[in-house]
């Protein structure tokens, strides 16, 4: 069964919201792992967190707010993923939100925090981002989907 995993992009006009993820040692997008209750069948997909509280978590953490999460990609399983926490190749079933920060909104992470363009964050230039971010932000459906007529190609 793979690894679910909501990924928000925490969006402000052409910058996305990178978040400091200290056992990964690099900056990612924000994301959070599904909650499936210890037991629950592998099939049965009732016992599961909904993708919508999923992907709001994140964004409660960073702006501490409530939010609504408009989906962008329903699913996203790269090839040969090697999780650098687990050391180990897995599977990984990635959804993919947007939400758009309002005014008033300021980051409240408790954690370091980065504001970068797509074109910033699949450049090379900025380090240590997670291979995840790049990859995500690399697939062609969330490219077009979330960056429709801005001009950030990388």
């Amino acid at each position: 069964m793979p690894v679910e995993v909501a990924v928000t992009l925490i969006r402000n006009q052409d910058r996305l919201l990178l978040v400091y993820n200290d056992r990964w040692g690099a900056f990612t997008l924000p994301m959070s792992k599904r909650r499936v209750p210890e037991g629950a069948a592998a099939a049965d997909d009732s016992e599961a967190e909904s993708w919508l509280d999923a992907a709001a978590r994140p964004v409660a953490e960073c702006l501490g707010r409530l939010s609504r999460p408009r989906p962008v990609l329903e699913d996203f399983l790269p090839e040969g993923h090697f999780s650098l926490r687990r050391r180990a190749h897995a599977i990984y079933r990635y959804r993919v939100f947007e939400v758009l920060v309002e005014e008033g909104d300021r980051v409240v992470a408790r954690t370091a925090n980065q504001w970068l363009t797509a074109r910033e964050i699949v450049s090379g230039e900025f380090h240590p981002i997670s291979p995840t971010a790049v990859e995500i932000i690399r697939y062609d459906q969330v490219y077009r989907h979330v960056f429709a007529g801005l001009e950030i190609t990388p």
